[in-house]
Formats: structure tokens, sequence, C-alpha cells
């Protein structure tokens, strides 16, 4: 129970003034630079998904005399389609997962309309999820000249194989949804695979600091199947868990098809572990589920996996077992408009919402061979459409900024193009529901406890005597941002330490790690907000941090105040959550006295702006602009970079 006095403030903002002021931008892991024979070239943008690669009205350019790509090319005669091929898991237990990503692909041909004065016909073929299944699809496809390139495989299992071969026959892939490590790093990549997934070595790392700083694991076990997906994914979480200072009892495997997992969860018992992470597919992943609980010394062992297993065909698999299960998936919260017309279009389409995680994953990957068939097709003198394969893989590899449902997409040299958004979803009721809304659903603030003597309307904190006053400290103290959030907490503690005690109680900070993300604060925030001990919260650091931390505390009746958010936003009367307090500046007064600097002190007329897509950065250069304007400047452009960018050049 928590009461709000006029004591409390005054200490919070002596603790957030003494912790000091700044921005930063949401950190992401750096992307690399684009190859150096795929020169970058900005695929259009577009506001809708129907307008995703506005069809060329320009007749393609002549093409010289027969062929001289060095991958061959594939000749359309007027009239014909352009053949395009969907190579995923549509039968068996992962039919969902692969059926969602067809259901993209023909959504994105339908948004695009003809591709340089052509239909698309799409050729549909299962790859069992295997890397036999994988094998026998890329065969097929591989020995039919007309199929310009593929939107798949599902699984890992089948791209690793099926990449090899398209690369022998010159043809190029783009997975929505093979995620192992090993098919773009530097060493395994083959040329002809391309990705809009997420790699993951981020979703591993995702889950393992899930798991260690957001539930306080500190002993996980691990399951794979053998698969590269399951094996890669299960062993970047037991790195990262490990690096945090966390224990992997044992990491066993099952293999695929086997239904009495009670052997592999007896032995992984005996470590004791408080968690299990088992990224594997549905039918083995709902035996594992079903079968925990009946393991003595694991009744109470939490249950984590990650997007193989996000799927109604798991819930009916798994039963009431997946209750309060754990998942870690590409975030399906996409910005803007673009996903909401998808699902509308789906919706009307097939008569029912999206089966799985990875549609807008395929949607896009088609979206970008489709834009680089328009950029290099040709036509000869009898009128036909002339497309080069390794023109073609070089346009798809120089996708730069693509502006598809799941981000801004740009390609590097060993074929990873997805904006990656991981999140945690945790199944409630026989949904994967946000994990921060299974705590405190948005719009609907918990029910304080009510104890005699308490009428705060948000309620009180109880502080027992000789207990201490427990105050959160919300901060970023890992990854490239650390500096900001440790300096941060160091002026926390000086300012405990000069006041030992208030109401006779000594003050205990409670530091959580918010990685200056919205990812981050949103998890960091919903840990805090269900702890009701906390009285108030130090933090966040960052804006985009902040921005979804404030609703989160405001409906548990916490109050923060932040030493460094400085976006506009957070405290503009539209947009202010009533928990958020600030101790550092606006930006509004930032972005001011910069252009005005620039404009009177250095005599410029001309200025141009670079932002990341985070608040503080966008908002204050949007600061900037307007006022360097209103001065009598001109703005030439306002560009963007991605998080993670070390190519700047373009």
């Amino acid at each position: 129970m928590r009461t709000r006095l006029f004591w409390l403030l005054t200490l919070l903002v002596s603790l957030a003034l003494v912790a000091g002021c700044g921005g930063a931008a949401t950190p992401a892991p750096p992307a690399e630079e684009p190859a150096a024979e795929a020169p970058a070239t900005e695929a259009p943008a577009a506001e809708e998904p129907a307008a995703a690669a506005p069809a060329t009205e320009e007749p393609a350019a002549a093409a010289p005399a027969g062929c001289d790509d060095p991958l061959g090319c594939v000749t359309v005669a007027p009239g014909e389609p352009i053949k395009l091929a969907a190579a995923q898991s549509i039968s068996g237990p992962t039919e969902t997962l692969g059926t969602d990503e067809v259901r993209g692909v023909e959504l994105a041909i339908d948004a695009f309309g003809d591709v340089a004065g052509h239909p698309v016909e799409l050729m549909v073929e299962d790859d069992g999820c295997s890397a036999e299944g994988g094998q026998t699809a890329a065969t097929k496809l591989a020995s039919n000249p007309d199929v310009v390139a593929v939107v798949g495989h599902t699984c890992s299992s089948s791209c690793t194989p099926a990449a090899t071969i398209y690369n022998d026959a010159g043809l190029t892939m783009i997975s929505g949804s093979c995620t192992a490590p090993a098919l773009t790093a530097a060493d395994s990549h083959v040329p002809s695979f391309l990705r809009t997934a997420p790699n993951d070595k981020i979703q591993g790392r995702v889950m393992a600091e899930f798991a260690y700083n957001s539930l306080g694991v500190r002993k996980a076990a691990t399951i794979h199947d053998g698969s590269p997906y399951a094996e890669q994914l299960q062993q970047v979480f037991a790195d990262v868990f490990q690096e945090l200072g966390g224990e992997i009892t044992t990491q066993e495997a099952v293999n695929v098809g086997d239904t009495d997992m009670r052997p592999v969860l007896t032995s992984i018992a005996t470590g004791q572990p408080e968690l299990i992470y088992y990224p594997i597919f549905i039918a083995e992943g709902g035996f594992v589920t079903s079968q925990a609980k009946e393991i003595a010394g694991l009744e109470e062992t939490i249950l984590a996996g990650a997007d193989g297993l996000y799927s109604p065909d798991f819930i009916a698999a798994a039963g009431d077992a997946a209750e309060d299960m754990f998942i870690s998936s590409p975030d399906l919260a996409f910005a803007g408009g673009k996903y909401e017309e998808f699902l509308a279009k789906h919706q009307e389409k097939y008569g029912e919402g999206t089966l799985s995680v990875f549609h807008a994953h395929a949607y896009d990957g088609a979206s970008i061979i489709m834009t680089a068939i328009e950029q290099v097709a040709q036509q000869d003198a009898d009128g036909n459409t002339i497309i080069g394969r390794q023109a073609l893989r070089d346009a798809m590899y120089g996708t730069t900024d693509f502006d598809g449902i799941t981000g801004k997409l740009s390609c590097n040299e060993n074929g990873d193009c997805g904006d990656p958004k991981i999140a945690v979803y945790q199944i409630k009721a026989g949904e994967y529901t946000p994990y921060q809304s299974a705590a405190a659903p948005e719009g609907e603030a918990a029910e304080p406890e009510v104890v005699e003597g308490c009428d705060d309307a948000l309620g009180c904190v109880t502080v027992a005597p000789g207990d201490p006053i427990r105050i959160a400290a919300a901060l970023v103290t890992s990854g490239p941002n650390a500096t900001l959030g440790l300096d941060a907490l160091y002026g926390v503690q000086v300012a405990v330490k000069q006041r030992s005690e208030v109401l006779g109680h000594p003050i205990e900070i409670q530091a959580e790690d918010t990685l200056c993300s919205a990812e981050g604060g949103q998890t960091a925030a919903t840990k805090i907000a269900a702890d009701e001990s906390i009285v108030a919260v130090v933090g966040h650091n960052c804006s985009s941090s902040c921005t979804p931390a404030a609703p989160i505390y405001n409906d548990a009746g916490l109050t923060m105040i932040s030493p460094s958010c400085t976006a506009p936003a957070l405290t503009a009367p539209a947009s202010h959550v009533a928990s958020f307090l600030r101790s550092c500046h606006n930006d509004n007064v930032q972005g001011r006295v910069m252009a005005e600097y620039a404009y009177n002190e250095l005599g410029i007329r001309k200025a141009a702006t670079i932002h990341d897509g985070s608040p503080y950065a966008e908002q204050l250069q949007q600061v900037f602009a307007d006022v360097f304007q209103e001065l009598g400047g001109e703005i030439t452009a306002q560009e963007a970079v991605n998080v993670g960018d070390t190519d700047m050049r373009p």
C-alpha cells in the first residue's frame, strides 16, 4: 500500500537532482556494413501496404542481346507471369507456422500488383520444417528455370540445406523465420540466403536478460531438439545467462517425434533449476509442457519457450499446463498504420486472424524481392522481360531503409535485413499476452489493498519498525549506455548516504536495469510496479524507456522522477502521464538554445538534422528544426539512422 507524502517527494527530487541529466538513444545490436558488391539503393517508402512498392511507370530498360548475368537470367514472355516461390512448412505439426507466412506472401503480391508489367504467380512448396523437406523443396524449385526467387523457408533446419542448393542454381532466397545465428555468420553464410527475421543472437540474449533481471532467476536448464534453430538459440540463452552470473544446471536434448519427455525432465529436476528454457517446436513443446508439472521438484519451475511455440496449435497441445508460461518472440506491436491495414486485409481474405508471428516478415521479404525485380528488369528486342539473377541478388543485398511492416529494413553483407524487436509474452487464458499487460492490463489500475487507517486515493506503503523504506533506481547499467545509468546510480547512492534515514527508517535502493530501450523500460517498470514495498522510483535514464514505463507506474499508483528523460512529449499537456516528473531540463529548451546558437552565434542559415527514431533524438531535432526555421534558417533535410548502424555514408 502506498502513501504519497510531501517528505517523500522532497527526497525523490533530491535524489534525482544529484543523479544528473542527459538523454540517450535506444541501444540495439550493431548492424554490419552493406556488401561492397551491393550498392545501397533505397527502396520506395510506403505509407500503406498497398503502396509498399509503386508500380514502375517507365518501360523496362532495353536488355542487350543474350544474357551476360553471371548467374544467368529468367526470361518472361509478354503476358506471362513472373513466378515467385514460397517454400514453407504447410503440413504436419508446424503447419500453422508456414501457412501464416504463405498468407503474408499472398497479401504482399495482392498489394504490389503487377511487377515490371507482369502479374506474379506464387508457387508453394512444403518444406516440412526439416532438413529432408527443405532439401526436397529446394531441389524441385532450383530445377525450375522460371522461378525468379524464393520466400522461405520456415525453419532453420530446412533453410540450412536449401541455401546451398539455391546458391548452386543461382537462385536467391529470403526467409521470414529462419533465425539460427549460423545462417548469417561470416564463416558459414551462403550468398543465396537473406532474411527479414531477427537473428537469434538477439532473441536468446533478450530471454536470458529477462529471466535473470526481471524474473530474478539464478539457475536455469535448457532443452533443444537438435535442430539448428533450437540448438543455437538455447546456446545463446545459456551463454548470456552465465555471463550475467546465472548457473545453467544442464543442457538436455530430445528428438523430434518424442512423446515421453519424463526421463529428460527427471534428469533436469536433479539440478533444481528455477526455469527451463526450451525453444523447440509445437509437438515436442506440448509434451514437455504438459508433463513438466508431473515431475517431482519441477512443480514450481518456470517454463519458457520461443517463437516456435507461438501458435494456437501449441496452446491446444499443451492444454492448461501452458498457462503462465513465458514465450519470447518477435514483437508484433509494429509502429504505424501499415500493420493494421495488413490485419484488415488478412481478415477479409482468410476470414480469421493471423496464425503465428512471421506473417509480416514474410510480407516484407516478398516485397523486397518484387521491389528488386523492378529495379533490375530489362526488355529485349522481342518484348521479353529479362531478369538477371546476380543483378537481382545484388539489388536485394543493396536494400537500405526499406519501409516495411516490421520496420526500416537494411540488408548487410551476410544477409541480415531484419529490424529486430523481441518481446516476451505470457500465456494467459489461452492467449499470448505481452508480459507487462499480464501484470497490470493497460487502462486498468490495480485495486489497492486497503488497511485500517489508510485513506490515500492510491493506497499506502506500510513499513514495519526497523524495516527500510525501499526506493527503486530504474537506470541503464549495461550495454553501450551503461555510463549514463551508473553515473545516475552513483548520484542516488550519494544522496542516500547524505540522508541516512527518513522518518526513522534507513533507505534501501533496489536497482533495475532499463537497458535504455522501450523493451527494457517496460520490463523494469513491470517488475517494480508488482512490488508492493517500493515507495517510488528514481528513473528512467532514456526517454525511450521512460515513455512506456510511465503508464505502468501510473496504473500501479507509483510515482517516478527522472534525472535524464528530456523528451518534450513526456511533460506536454496532451501526453503527460501523472506518474511522471523529472529534475532534468525539457528538450523544448535545449533544442531552442542550440537553434539560436547556430543561427545567431555561428551565423548559420542552412542546417540538416539526423535522429535515430528514439523519442529523445526525434523530438529534440524537431524542436531544433522548428526554431531554426522560425528564426529564418532553412532545414535542408531531416534524416534518420537506425540504432546499431555503422556505415553512415549513404
